[in-house]
């Protein structure tokens, strides 16, 4: 298994992680308030990572979205220094209940140790 990590914004993508990113443009440009906060105020997308588990043949099967919260909101929001927040953790439904998005959050939290992460709980 490999973990690969992408800046929010490369080009390079896997095509179903593109689709994700051009969403969150969209709602970024968008001129609901919400949207406006969330995306274009709170968070600085240019930070942002995604990582994926790749399996040895080199398929993804899990990813994650770790999206940087700005400088100015943690003071605002009385949030640690380095704060992130994960989104869009899944794992591809074939390879589902075999433990990789454990080892992907697994070392997420190791890589980042020093940063406080908060995971962001929406849906099923």
């Amino acid at each position: 298994m490999k973990i690969y990590e992408y800046n929010f914004n490369n080009t390079n993508l896997p095509l179903k992680l593109k689709s994700i990113v051009n969403n969150y443009k969209r709602l970024y440009s968008s001129n609901r308030i919400y949207n406006k906060f969330l995306y274009s105020d709170l968070l600085n997308l240019k930070k942002t990572k995604i990582f994926t588990l790749m399996n040895k043949s080199n398929n993804m099967v899990s990813y994650t979205f770790l999206f940087k919260v700005k400088k100015e909101y943690e003071k605002t929001l009385n949030l640690p220094n380095q704060t992130y927040i994960i989104r869009e953790v899944e794992t591809l439904p074939q390879f589902r209940r075999k433990g990789y998005c454990k080892k992907l959050m697994n070392w997420i939290n190791n890589y980042y140790k020093d940063k406080f992460i908060y995971l962001e709980v929406n849906g099923t």
